[in-house]
């Protein structure tokens, strides 16, 4: 189960940086956004401009019959960037660090008594930057677990596994199926794929005419 949602977090985050690999380019010629309408319960947008996701929400009655609506939209992205400008003049209160603005206000042109909006505007790079090291980190463990295998050591802790059967002799963890077999292909606990024992076995005396004395065990 946990090995699912990491695949499936380490799957997201390729797919978020995917793409920012393909909005950053168009969001300097187009503005691609999405408006989620709740009714009574509120707005909340986002969109590309100019090589930064800008995303807002708030209480705002969007005026909207029904419960749940979406719309997309696309424009042009100097239009888009003015509207961004005149949004960000309106909220009261605003943080800047590193070229994240977090802003959010509870009056303005924009909104009625008692309702707030909160605005966030993020740089594609760092979306990237947050999103990037997951899906890397997730397949150097799948490299290393992979050449573990080859080796003959444990998944978990690398521990030399020719002398073990069944479990782990160090922690404890079961041996793999895949495991096990190069075990066995490789003459198995403690062979480690070593030369073949001589016919009829270490120990055993030697044919004879051939004067060579008992063939000692390893």
């Amino acid at each position: 189960m946990k090995a699912t949602i990491v695949r499936t977090f380490a799957l997201a985050c390729v797919l978020v940086v995917a793409a920012c690999v393909y909005v950053y380019p168009r969001s300097y010629l187009r503005s691609d956004g999405v408006f989620l309408f709740g009714g009574s319960a509120g707005t909340a947008a986002a969109a590309a401009c100019e090589g930064e996701i800008v995303m807002g929400f708030g209480n705002i009655d969007s005026g909207h019959d029904r419960t749940l609506s979406v719309r997309c939209f696309s424009d042009d992205a100097e239009t888009i960037a003015a509207h961004r400008g005149e949004l960000l003049d309106q909220l009261a209160t605003q943080w800047h660090r590193g070229g994240l603005t977090v802003g959010w206000t509870r009056r303005g042109a924009m909104q009625t008594d008692g309702a707030w909006f909160v605005m966030l505007v993020v740089p594609v790079w760092l979306w990237i930057t947050l999103a990037l090291p997951w899906p890397l980190a997730w397949l150097l463990h799948r490299l290393r677990l992979r050449r573990r295998g080859r080796m003959g050591l444990c998944p978990g802790c690398g521990y030399d596994l020719r002398a073990s059967t069944g479990r782990c002799s160090e922690c404890g963890r079961e041996i793999g199926a895949g495991v096990a077999r190069r075990q066995t292909e490789g003459g198995g606990g403690g062979g480690g794929g070593g030369a073949p024992a001589p016919p009829g076995g270490y120990g055993t005396p030697p044919e004879p005419g051939t004067g060579a004395g008992p063939v000692p065990a390893p």
